[in-house]
């Protein structure tokens, strides 16, 4: 076995919110940050902040596994209840911590949007790449035994190499990120090319944990991300929460949400300022056939196995 190697899926795509005023070089990166920063700070508030929160994106009554790929098809996300046990959920959010101590000074470290709380702050937002460990592989074989690997296959079919598998950890401090979409949404991007499974390593159910916020409907609207990538955005937001697009992930240990790449979604941040709050959200991304964007290789793959874990041996 080994390490997958995957790609920082937030920043790699990140919408341009460059301005004529504005230009990110290597000697004003503190100053992107801190506008970038400010930028999602206001794409909080007209959330509702952490007092007025979106209401809660609702599982499939019943969840079929067709009913689950129909409801991403249509929406760009949907819950799905326990993939993982609480047992499960547990021992993978200590594996996930103890190689995120480990790992702070290395290159194992994705970039992600919201990473910290200001220029001068301590990263308190992590992007973790994952080994294929024997933990790391059990909770992701068990993830995909049920209802999410059914609808998985329904999206991306069974041969889908495996493109990402990681953890995003946000501590208390965490700021909100940006709300963006992972892959680019233009007049050429015809259809979907990537969907994720975030799963909650323990109990994400109030808004001062920060959880992922989503705008339902907009994987495949090209006049919204248009809209959101220009001076419209603030109106754009109001529109959006207005007409309720807006909803956040709230889940409980074991629980999942299943994206489109392209849906506008952010992280809320993590205000609740205690030691145990620290979010853990394990991630699985499968590739489909269709338009592509970033890096095409995938995280791990083998041509001789339909199953999309493989055999490390």
């Amino acid at each position: 076995s080994g390490t997958l190697c995957v790609w920082a899926y937030a920043a790699r795509d990140a919408p341009d919110l460059s301005t004529d005023d504005f230009s990110s070089s290597e000697d004003d990166d503190d100053d992107e940050e801190l506008f970038l920063l400010d930028r999602a700070w206001r794409d909080d508030a007209a959330l509702g902040g952490t007092t007025r929160t979106p209401p809660p994106l609702e599982p499939v009554p019943e969840a079929a596994d067709d009913d689950v790929a129909a409801a991403v098809r249509r929406d760009g996300a949907c819950r799905i209840e326990r993939v993982l046990s609480a047992a499960t959920a547990a021992r993978t959010r200590e594996r996930v911590l103890g190689i995120l101590e480990n790992q702070q000074e290395s290159p194992e470290l994705s970039s992600v949007l919201g990473a910290r709380a200001g220029a001068e702050a301590p990263p308190t937002r992590f992007d973790v790449r994952l080994p294929l460990d024997a933990v790391v592989e059990a909770a992701a074989r068990e993830a995909l035994e049920g209802t999410l690997g059914d609808a998985l296959e329904a999206l991306v079919t069974s041969d889908a190499p495996l493109y990402e598998l990681a953890a995003i950890v946000a501590r208390p401090g965490a700021p909100p990120q940006l709300l963006h979409s992972d892959t680019l949404v233009d007049d050429d991007v015809t259809g979907p090319s990537l969907f994720t499974a975030f799963v909650a390593l323990q109990d994400v159910l109030s808004a001062s944990v920060g959880p992922t916020r989503f705008l339902l409907g907009t994987h495949a609207d090209v006049a919204v991300h248009e809209r959101l990538d220009s001076d419209a955005r603030d109106a754009e937001l109001r529109r959006l929460v207005d007409s309720g697009r807006a909803v956040a992930g709230f889940l409980e240990a074991g629980d999942c949400t299943l994206y489109d790449s392209r849906v506008i979604h952010g992280g809320g941040p993590n205000t609740a300022f205690d030691s145990n709050t620290t979010r853990v959200l394990f991630y699985l991304t499968f590739r489909c056939a269709g338009p592509q964007t970033g890096s095409s290789a995938p995280a791990f793959s083998d041509d001789d196995d339909d199953d999309p874990l493989g055999n490390p041996d």
